[in-house]
């Protein structure tokens, strides 16, 4: 029935929470069906159905621990793409979970964008340290949450359990239209059950290509002392014989600029643009990614001030962000805190560099007579 009443068809469905003990085809038109069956009581289980208008190329059962699983490699008009569907039972422990999912990241190969999703039963909005270690792990791998609203609403909870990630999300919305991103997330509120159901569109022909990431960048050196003295030089009697003030500063804007380029060398460097660049070294590339990510929802927040919904979202990513990146600078130093051991050298500059103190390599030396400066 919720198939029928949506007019477009959808080319993946990830069902979670199958109560499947055996293999049941279920009877939609049009799909391949496969399922994870359940393995620790008669309400787990994952299956996942393909379109027949997509070339699946591979199928993987359980690729991790402590859940159910299925990975499927798909082409759709030569457009590859990869879905881990998941469902971990509220009987797995969420530390041995969140183990595994490092693990197959770290060890997996995806081919093309890479959507991870279903039922993972820990809330994104519970500050935790289940939760935020759950993040931060999708997060260092270059993991985005694609749906940062409540999916599951009882009597006496809002939570988000159902969750969609996906490595590319920032490259994905990165749109040539800015009206309309690539990426669109829904959450469609259904009785069907009692998890409403999570939706994400892709719009393959609006994704940029990363291949201009290597470019040429023009730099200016001014050589300050010919500047100061080709204005020293310069006869600006002519700005006094003017009685049109607008005249006058034109001139001198003129006059400016071309003893600016008369004093200037240009440069060319073959470098690759800085958006991955690190700020900090304890910030991984999934940090970055989200930052960016942040920095494009306060973008569309500023457009529009009165969006009470967009305010929430922006508001709860930007905490959850936070959380991460405080997280992150925690145990990057406290690793090499470990690492140091008993060099109390090494651990001092840690602290410093922890604390933004910085290092003064000038030694001075003073007395009664005289004071000298040593570099």
């Amino acid at each position: 029935m919720l198939l029928e009443s949506i007019e477009n068809e959808f080319d993946v469905i990830v069902l979670c929470e199958t109560w499947l003990k055996e293999e049941y085809n279920i009877p939609i038109k049009n799909y391949q069906v496969f399922h994870s069956l359940g393995i620790i009581n008669h309400c787990d289980g994952v299956s996942v159905l393909v379109s027949n208008n997509c070339r699946l190329d591979s199928v993987e059962i359980q690729s991790i621990n402590n859940c159910n699983s299925i990975k499927l490699t798909v082409n759709k008009n030569d457009y590859n793409f990869t879905v881990t569907g998941i469902y971990r039972s509220q009987c797995h422990n969420k530390d041995q979970f969140i183990t595994s999912l490092g693990e197959y990241l770290l060890n997996e190969n995806f081919i093309g964008d890479h959507i991870l999703c279903g039922d993972i039963n820990i809330n994104l909005f519970d500050d935790s340290i289940e939760s935020n270690s759950y993040v931060n792990t999708l997060a260092k791998f270059g993991y985005t949450s694609a749906i940062n609203d409540f999916n599951r609403i009882t009597d006496n909870s809002k939570t988000c359990i159902d969750h969609i990630f996906i490595n590319n999300y920032f490259k994905l919305n990165d749109s040539q239209n800015t009206d309309s991103d690539a990426l669109k997330a829904y959450i469609l509120e259904t009785s069907i059950t009692d998890h409403f159901s999570t939706i994400i569109t892709l719009e393959k022909s609006n994704c940029k290509s990363n291949t201009n990431d290597h470019q040429l960048i023009e730099r200016r050196r001014i050589n300050w002392k010919r500047l100061n003295f080709l204005i020293t030089s310069e006869n600006w009697s002519r700005l006094y014989e003017t009685n049109n003030a607008d005249a006058a500063i034109e001139e001198f804007n003129l006059t400016i600029n071309r003893l600016i380029l008369s004093s200037s060398s240009t440069l060319l460097n073959n470098e690759y643009k800085n958006k991955n660049k690190k700020i900090k070294q304890w910030i991984t590339k999934g940090l970055i990614t989200s930052i960016r990510n942040r920095e494009k929802l306060y973008n569309k927040l500023r457009k529009q001030p009165f969006n009470t919904i967009l305010k929430q979202k922006y508001t709860n990513y930007r905490n959850l962000l936070n959380n991460l990146i405080k997280l992150a600078r925690n145990l990057y130093y406290e690793c090499r805190i470990n690492l140091a051991g008993n060099n109390s050298k090494k651990v001092w500059n840690l602290i410093k560099d922890a604390a933004g103190i910085k290092t003064n390599n000038k030694i001075i030396v003073s007395n009664s007579l005289d004071m000298m400066v040593l570099n």
